[in-house]
């Protein structure tokens, strides 16, 4: 037998909601985060999103993702989306880094994507992280030139 509980007003729960079935959702909504950069690296936490804003006008070449606090239980893909806002030279996340330890990107089509070089573009690059086995799989995707 089953229950149906129905929330109404405003709910939170923290430390994580666990669902086995069917979810309906009727709006959903996802926390933007602003990062900065430090030399050539940018470190987003995952705690406080997975969607996360970046201008990143003063690399001077490609740059590593350093993601922090990625939970590591088997069986489980987190995604993670990095919007950022290129300058003249264009560059994107060449490496990835989770909890500090290097990680192979496996690009979309085999190929790493060409970053717009243009100042003001924006570039999407999506990552999806695989975590079997104690190990992780990291899946790259980008959508390039949005003007």
């Amino acid at each position: 037998m089953s229950t149906l509980s129905q929330f109404t007003g405003k709910n939170r729960v923290f430390d994580g909601l666990s669902n086995t079935g069917r979810t309906s959702i009727a709006e959903f909504r996802e926390t933007l985060v602003d990062v900065t950069q430090s030399g050539n690296a940018v470190t987003i936490d995952y705690t406080a999103a997975n969607v996360f804003f970046f201008t990143g006008t003063a690399f001077s070449a490609n740059y590593t993702l350093n993601m922090t606090n990625v939970p590591t239980d088997n069986g489980f893909a987190h995604v993670i989306n990095f919007i950022h806002t290129q300058s003249a030279s264009g560059y994107f996340p060449t490496t990835v880094n989770i909890g500090g330890v290097g990680q192979t990107i496996e690009w979309s089509g085999g190929s790493v994507p060409t970053p717009t070089s243009s100042a003001g573009a924006i570039d999407v690059f999506s990552f999806t992280l695989l975590r079997r086995g104690g190990s992780w799989t990291v899946l790259g995707n980008s959508t390039t030139n949005f003007a």
